[in-house]
C-alpha cells in the first residue's frame, strides 16, 4: 500500500446497500467528487465501508480499493476518476443483490408515485430522467433501483446523473462548471439542475408506472400499453444478476407487472416525453 499524503476523505456514503468512502489527494478532483456524490445519503454510524483512495504516484495516478491497486494510469488523469465511479456502481449493485431484485433502470417520482424506466445502456434513460428532474420530478436514480421481493418497496440510488456526449446538445444547461475534470461524461448532481425536484426521500414513493422508453427521431411521444407477460420479459432483460437470480426475481417481476401498468414510450423530443409521463403519473395518482 502506498502512503496517503494529504488526502481529503469523502463519505462514508450509502450507495444502495454498499457503504463507500473515498480519499482523494488532488483538491480539485476531491471538490468534483464531493459535488457529484452529494445526492448519496450518509452511511449509518459504525458501518464498515469499502475504502477507495485516488492519488498521484511516480508512475502517474493510482486507484486503490481496500488498499489494493485496481488501476495505475501514467498519463490521462481523468481515467482513474471514471474507474472509481464504475467500481462504486458495481459495489452498490453487488451489495444489494443478495436481498433485492435490482433493475438497471432510471427512475423519478411525481404526484406520490414513481415511474421506473428500465433500459439497456446507451438508450437515453439518463437523458430522459434529467428532463424529468429539471421539470420538477424528484430524482431516484439513473442506474439502478432495488425492489424488495416481499413488499415491492423501492430503494433509491441517487448517484450523479451521467450524461454522455450525445445528450449534451439536448441538455446544454445541465453542463457542470467542472465538466473538464471528466471530459468523457458530464456528472450532474440532480439537486443542481434548474427547476429540479431534488432527490426523492426515503422511503421512495411506490412504483406507479413501468415505462420502456426508446428514442425515435421525429416520433411523437405516446404510451403503448404492454401486457404483464411482455412487461416481465422486458424487465428481465434489465435485471442485474440475471439469469442467476431468475428463480427469485421472476415472481417479483410478475407481481410488479400485475400491479403496475407497463408501457412502451417511443419518443422524439424530450419535452413531449416529460409531459406524457407527468400526465400519466397524475392519472395514476387520481
Amino acid at each position: 500500500m502506498s502512503e496517503t499524503r494529504d488526502c481529503e476523505r469523502l463519505g462514508p456514503y450509502l450507495a444502495l446497500d454498499a457503504v463507500v468512502e473515498v480519499s482523494v489527494e488532488d483538491a480539485r478532483t476531491a471538490a468534483y467528487l464531493r459535488r457529484a456524490l452529494s445526492g448519496l445519503p450518509t452511511a449509518p454510524a459504525g458501518a464498515r465501508p469499502v475504502r477507495y483512495a485516488l492519488r498521484r504516484v511516480d508512475a502517474g495516478h493510482v486507484l486503490e480499493r481496500n488498499d489494493e491497486p485496481v488501476l495505475v494510469e501514467p498519463d490521462r488523469g481523468w481515467l482513474p476518476t471514471a474507474y472509481l465511479l464504475w467500481h462504486l456502481n458495481r459495489d452498490a449493485v453487488n451489495a444489494t443483490l443478495p436481498r433485492a431484485t435490482v433493475l438497471h433502470a432510471a427512475a423519478a417520482s411525481w404526484a406520490g408515485g414513481t415511474v421506473l424506466l428500465p433500459a439497456p445502456m446507451e438508450t437515453g434513460k439518463s437523458t430522459l430522467v434529467t428532463g424529468l428532474v429539471r421539470a420538477g420530478f424528484s430524482y431516484v436514480t439513473d442506474e439502478a433501483v432495488a425492489v424488495d421481493p416481499a413488499t415491492l418497496a423501492l430503494t433509491s440510488y441517487p448517484k450523479p446523473i451521467g450524461l454522455d456526449p450525445g445528450s449534451w446538445p439536448v441538455l446544454p444547461d445541465a453542463r457542470p462548471d467542472d465538466a473538464d475534470v471528466l471530459p468523457e461524461q458530464w456528472l450532474v448532481a440532480a439537486s443542481g439542475l434548474a427547476g429540479s425536484g431534488g432527490v426523492a426521500p426515503q422511503p421512495v414513493p411506490p412504483a406507479r408506472l413501468v415505462v420502456l422508453a426508446s428514442f425515435e427521431r421525429g416520433a411523437r411521444a405516446r404510451l403503448e400499453m404492454l401486457t404483464p407477460g411482455a412487461a416481465v420479459l422486458e424487465m428481465a432483460r434489465s435485471c442485474f444478476g440475471w439469469p442467476g437470480t431468475a428463480r427469485r426475481d421472476l415472481p417479483v417481476l410478475a407481481r410488479l407487472a400485475e400491479s403496475v401498468p407497463s408501457f412502451r414510450l417511443p419518443r422524439g423530443d424530450l419535452d413531449g416525453a416529460v409531459a406524457t409521463l407527468r400526465s400519466a403519473l397524475e392519472r395514476a395518482a387520481a
